[in-house]
């Protein structure tokens, strides 16, 4: 009875040691995942292909009106009949803006045979750290992160 009850101790605490473990490397994961969502760029890679690169206006500041162009890398196909919006967020407030309603794409960028130049315009109410998020019929896309100057 007792080698029962030594065993069993034995499997609980090499379960709990095991959990403690996979939460840890959970946890180590997460806060990188974090860290890179707000890491400041002007590109989003998937599988080691740039699939968009962002210009921003070079004055870029909270308050004002200023431009960006996204330059998409993939066929128009890609984009052709779907809806594309844009959606950017405060990383100190989490506060979430609208820049780009859904709108459907029906044409390339004048004169291109893709989306090699697609300007989108917003005023961000507060300076700091935003990303943008890209979405195609309402699913993620892809993201950048940009600095707002005061």
């Amino acid at each position: 009875m007792k080698k029962i009850f030594v065993l069993c101790i034995v499997i609980i605490s090499v379960f709990s040691l095991l959990a403690c473990s996979m939460n840890q490397e959970d946890e180590q994961v997460s806060k990188k995942d974090t860290l890179e969502k707000w890491e400041i760029r002007n590109q989003f890679v998937r599988d080691g292909k740039v699939l968009l690169t962002v210009y921003p206006d070079p004055v870029l500041s909270a308050e004002h009106p200023f431009g960006a162009v996204l330059h998409f890398t993939e066929s128009f196909e890609a984009f052709k009949g779907k809806q594309l919006s844009i959606y950017a967020y405060h990383k100190q407030t989490s506060e979430k803006i609208t820049v780009q309603a859904p709108e459907t794409i029906n044409e390339a960028s004048p004169g291109y045979t893709s989306l090699d130049r697609y300007p989108v315009t917003s005023v961000l109410p507060k300076s700091g750290i935003w990303r943008y998020e890209v979405y195609l019929d309402q699913s993620f896309y892809a993201d950048f992160v940009l600095h707002v100057k005061e």
